[in-house]
């Protein structure tokens, strides 16, 4: 097991590969810009700004630490608040979409951090290995969800997504 150091949430820590957080993190950019009126600060820049030796900057796509670091980051590139996260498992299935002998498996969180202040304003999470309907009766909306099919961890991981950042969204 891994505990956020944010939260202090405990995760079953797995394999990730080195591009997840990347792929996550251009997804939920993507979202956040799509669905929500939010000014975000282009990721490229927020990269340039680390790569510069600012502190670790605030996107699921480039690596993070603690929330004092959060903070640092978005203040040092002028950020009003600060979304970033952590993946810690990110298995695909072993199988097609009809018959997997071993289902996707998808951990992480999203937080949003007050740069000012460092504080806490929202923290969201996933973490879902896929069952059969016959397994779990009571995920049958996710069921229905995935196609009623074996998914990839990248299709669990978007789904997920959605759902964690939906009380942002719905923000007025």
């Amino acid at each position: 097991n891994i505990r956020c150091p944010v939260t202090g949430h405990l995760f079953m820590a797995g394999p990730v590969p080195p591009d997840a957080p990347e792929m996550l993190g251009a997804h939920l950019y993507a979202l956040m810009d799509t669905e929500t009126d939010l000014k975000l600060l282009p990721l490229d820049r927020a990269r340039r700004a680390t790569a510069d030796g600012a502190p670790r900057a605030a996107s699921i796509a480039i690596p993070i630490t603690t929330q004092v670091e959060m903070a640092a980051a978005g203040r040092s590139l002028g950020a009003q608040w600060v979304m970033a996260g952590h993946v810690y498992r990110f298995k695909d299935r072993v199988g097609g979409p009809m018959a997997a002998s071993e289902p996707a498996s998808v951990a992480f969180d999203i937080h949003l951090i007050r740069s000012s202040d460092g504080r806490l304003l929202w923290s969201g999470y996933f973490d879902e290995t896929q069952h059969s309907l016959s397994e779990n009766l009571f995920r049958l909306g996710s069921f229905l969800e995935r196609e009623m099919q074996w998914v990839t961890a990248w299709r669990m991981a978007e789904i997920g997504m959605k759902h964690v950042i939906e009380p942002i969204i719905k923000e007025p």
